[in-house]
């Protein structure tokens, strides 16, 4: 149940409507946006929400039970929302929370709305339409556990437990094969010590973004999972935590001395054994 303020109950209450959108962006490197529809910059409970030209939101349904609600926002390119952090992917995943105001009098507060998440983003000319899906998204994902000889914990996380500081190493880009494909220096580590690691650029346009090793071979050479949208340039700078490939041999216990906190079932039968063959 929604609880407003007098003078919010009775704005609704009456003939009068002069509500606009605010809506908080909260991406996930923790930086936080603010927007409203109306004409001009509105500051409620100390937060500046900046006029967004060109800012539209479909309508909004809050429906009963565990559909999941479904929403379209179109947005134009500012300083704030720029074409290369969403290429980027610094929007992905982004938690929306909507609220309604009173234009004429913001001391009212809010009407509150469900929360969203980005799920989907499709270029238009000049801006971005951004598919939202509420919260019970995350209800009909599944979160259960398969029984593996290889680990399904995140090298790091609090079940791994593992400290990462000394696995963590300095480079600098001293060649460039492809937007997926470079030769750094200061990686003197035998193959595949870096494949399934995390690289994060200090410059550039992915600068702070966690980027997935796909593989790594001897003189430093290093493959992204995902090609860039932007050229990897030399001199580039960053650092490179080594990779895991969830073995509990090789990597957890050999290469991590963490076997403890092994999470797989290292000695979970194969099919052919079972079968005798």
């Amino acid at each position: 149940m929604k609880t407003l303020v007098a003078g919010m109950q009775a704005m609704v209450a009456g003939n009068g409507r002069t509500l606009e959108w605010a809506v908080t962006f909260t991406r996930s490197d923790a930086q936080v946006f603010r927007f409203t529809s109306a004409a001009k910059d509105a500051t409620i409970s100390a937060n500046l929400y900046a006029s967004q030209p060109g800012f539209s939101v479909s309508s909004i349904t809050s429906t009963l039970g565990y559909v999941v609600d479904t929403l379209e926002m179109t947005v134009l390119t500012n300083d704030d929302m720029t074409i290369a952090d969403f290429l980027a992917g610094r929007w992905d995943g982004c938690e929306v929370t909507f609220d309604q105001y009173d234009w004429t009098t913001v001391a009212n507060g809010f009407i509150p709305w469900p929360k969203y998440r980005v799920a989907e983003i499709q270029p238009i000319q000049g801006g971005f339409v951004l598919e939202l899906r509420d919260m019970r998204q995350l209800m009909l994902q599944d979160y259960t556990r398969n029984s593996a000889k290889t680990c399904p914990y995140r090298l790091g996380d609090t079940r791994c437990a593992k400290v990462l500081t000394s696995f963590t190493h300095s480079f600098t880009v001293t060649g460039v094969t492809s937007r997926s494909i470079f030769t750094c220096s200061g990686l003197a580590q035998a193959t595949d010590y870096f494949s399934n690691g995390q690289v994060t650029f200090v410059d550039g346009l992915y600068a702070g973004l966690p980027l997935l090793v796909r593989a790594h071979t001897t003189g430093g050479v290093l493959t992204l999972a995902v090609p860039l949208v932007e050229d990897i340039v030399v001199a580039q700078t960053g650092t490179i935590i080594a990779g895991c490939l969830k073995r509990f041999e090789e990597d957890c216990r050999v290469k991590y001395n963490n076997a403890l906190n092994f999470g797989g079932q290292k000695d979970l039968p194969s099919t052919e054994t079972l079968v005798g063959q």
